[in-house]
This record gives structure tokens, C-alpha cells and sequence, in this order.
């Protein structure tokens, strides 16, 4: 087995694999190259992702809307399944999903999509400091490694007890939905 905590992955051949120790996944901050992990290209043009801002509930007005962009990359999916535990081989690089003997486009795990709702809620809109009450999701269409998706969230109604409920949707390029649905923080 291979791990290797600089580069953000490991080798998920074999899924049944005993997880690694603790000594095993240790960094030596002091001495530990400042090098980029092959991880950190999916990072580098996440500035939408990383725009902080924070709206209290008293400044909330119905029709706000907070979106950003992101581009799915396959080491973004070897990432989710490592933290996951979803090796499904449909979302892996290098993987046979058909049968023909080639190497096809790795399919974007549904809740690794969704998950990117969770950043514009928690980075922008309401932002910072907003925990999750409840969201519903309707997977309408699959993402593949190298489709650009676009996360949109719009509040859709505010009620008493400093409570919202936020209309969710991803889309890709093409402005096809692939996700819609509704987010409810426990409180703002």
C-alpha cells in the first residue's frame, strides 16, 4: 500500500487495503518541502470557492444570490474517495465503466457535487459561521472530470426564529441542471 500525504492520494487499486497508522500519515511541518502537492492545481483557481463574505439574517432579502464556479478534475475525485471511502470505480481515474477495454471519463460522485453547494453557503451566502439544519437534493444529471460547474443559491424565503430556506441548483456550461434543492441553516 501507498500513501503519500504530499500528494493527496492514495494508490486505490486495491480498496480493502488496512488503513495506514497514524506514523504513516505524519508530516514533519518543519521540514516538509513547500513544494505543491499534485492536489493543490485543483485549488489554484478556486478564488470564487474562497470568497469570504456574510450576510446577517437582519440584511437578508429575498432574491439574494451568491454563485461561483468550479472545475471538476479527476484528483478531485481520488481526494473524495479517500475521504469518503467510495472507491466506486465510476468515479476513479483510469477506470473500465463499460467494459471495452479502455479508460473512460471518471463521473463525478453526486455528493462530492453537492458538497460544492456547501462552499458558497458557508463562503459567501449567508457565509462564515452558517451550519446545516436540512437540504434536499434532486440529482437530475452526472458531472464527468473536466466539466465546469456553476453553484447558485438563492434565498427563497425567510421566516421567524432567524430561519431561511435557500433554493440550491448546479448547472453545468451549458446551463444543463444537474442538481436542484433547497438548504435550511440551523439558524443565522
Amino acid at each position: 500500500m501507498r500513501w503519500q500525504t504530499a500528494d493527496c492520494h492514495r494508490d486505490l487499486q486495491s480498496p480493502r487495503q488496512p488503513s495506514p497508522s497514524k506514523a504513516d500519515l505524519a508530516v514533519d511541518y518543519d521540514s516538509a518541502p513547500m513544494e505543491e502537492p499534485a492536489c493543490g492545481a485543483a485549488f489554484r483557481d478556486l478564488d470564487e470557492m474562497n470568497t469570504y463574505s456574510n450576510t446577517p439574517w437582519d440584511a437578508l432579502e429575498i432574491g439574494m444570490e451568491a454563485s461561483a464556479k468550479r472545475l471538476c478534475r479527476a484528483e478531485d475525485f481520488l481526494v473524495y474517495a479517500s475521504s469518503s471511502g467510495n472507491h466506486n470505480p465510476v468515479h476513479l481515474p483510469k477506470g473500465d465503466h463499460d467494459g471495452d477495454g479502455k479508460a473512460d471519463e471518471p463521473i463525478a460522485p453526486s455528493m462530492w457535487v453537492a458538497s460544492l453547494i456547501s462552499a458558497v453557503l458557508g463562503n459567501q451566502l449567508p457565509g462564515p459561521g452558517t451550519l446545516y439544519k436540512g437540504q434536499n437534493l434532486r440529482f437530475l444529471g452526472r458531472a464527468h472530470a473536466g466539466d465546469e460547474l456553476t453553484v447558485t443559491i438563492r434565498l427563497a424565503e425567510k421566516k421567524p426564529e432567524l430561519l431561511a430556506v435557500f433554493a440550491t441548483t448546479v448547472t453545468k456550461a451549458d446551463g444543463a441542471p444537474i442538481v436542484e434543492g433547497t438548504f435550511t441553516p440551523s439558524r443565522l
